[in-house]
Order: C-alpha cells, then structure tokens, then sequence
C-alpha cells in the first residue's frame, strides 16, 4: 500500500507542490514518511531509510533521516525535519487537537536535494547557476492571502530546504 501512496506522489502534477502547501501537511507519521521517501528517493544518491522519531533536542520537531550505505567512508545522510502541532486545540476548552507534521526542513548534500527542489519547487532552477549563487527562493501566495516561502540555501558543506508559511 505505501508503495502504490508513493507511486501515486511522485506522479502528482508539478506544479500542485509548490501552489499549494497542504500537500506538505501530513495527518500521521506514516504520511510524513511518505513525503519524506518522495524526496529521499528523488535525490541522486542511494538512500535507505534510517529512522523516524521525535527530535532529542526538541519535541517539537518529527525527523524522517535516512543513510546511503553504498557511501562506506562517511555515510552521507538526508534528514527530512517536520514540526509538529496540534490542530483545534484549545487548552482554554480543554481540546487536545489532533496532531499534524508540516514540512519544515530538508538537510543534505546539494546533489541530493536539489533533484526535489527543481521537480517540485522551482523547475526554472539551474543545477550549476544555483549552487554558485547558493540560494534560492520562490514566494507564492495563496489566494486566501497566505505566503508560503521556499528557501534553498548553502550552510557549510550542508544545503537546507526550508518551508515557511505567513
């Protein structure tokens, strides 16, 4: 079944990413792995999945990671990264809410995130022009008057994918 879900996700239109960032809204951790895959599997190298649990260093944060083990020196990682919120809740009513994952950040080697972000993101996106200037943004709004920016930026040896809505 998650096979047929993935399936069904990397052939979703292109351009239904970016425009409309529920997509990056998951309902369960099983969904968030299933976006995660998407991009991990999109990525040029041979990543497996590693694991999938609450940040030790902050609860709030749900982090998808996976490893490529054909790289037997220094394993080169990609860690997907979801903040994690309680939609409806109200501790004033006493309403737990049901927990959502929102795509927050994707940290790995360029050529390895950038294969996601020129499919999903920004397909006008350059492979040389991009890791040169080492940033890149792309702002759409909604028509219920929300923004939602999407960052490509160099940090180090490291590239972070970043998703913010306003």
């Amino acid at each position: 079944m998650k096979k047929i879900a993935l399936l069904l996700l990397m052939l979703f239109p292109v351009v239904g990413y970016s425009q409309d960032y529920k997509w990056f809204i998951c309902h369960s951790e099983s969904d968030a792995r299933i976006l995660s895959d998407s991009i991990a599997f999109n990525s040029k190298s041979k990543f497996q999945f590693d694991t999938a649990k609450i940040s030790n260093f902050d609860k709030t944060r749900y982090v998808v990671s996976y490893i490529d083990k054909n790289d037997t020196l220094e394993p080169t990682k990609l860690n997907v990264v979801f903040g994690m919120y309680m939609k409806g809740a109200n501790k004033d009513l006493e309403i737990v809410g049901t927990r959502e994952y929102l795509l927050s950040f994707v940290h790995a080697k360029y050529l390895d995130i950038f294969p996601f972000w020129k499919k999903f993101i920004n397909p006008k996106a350059d492979l040389k022009i991009l890791s040169e200037k080492t940033s890149d943004k792309v702002i759409t709004i909604l028509p219920d008057g929300q923004h939602i920016e999407f960052r490509l930026a160099k940090n180090g040896e490291i590239w972070t994918m970043r998703m913010v809505v306003y």
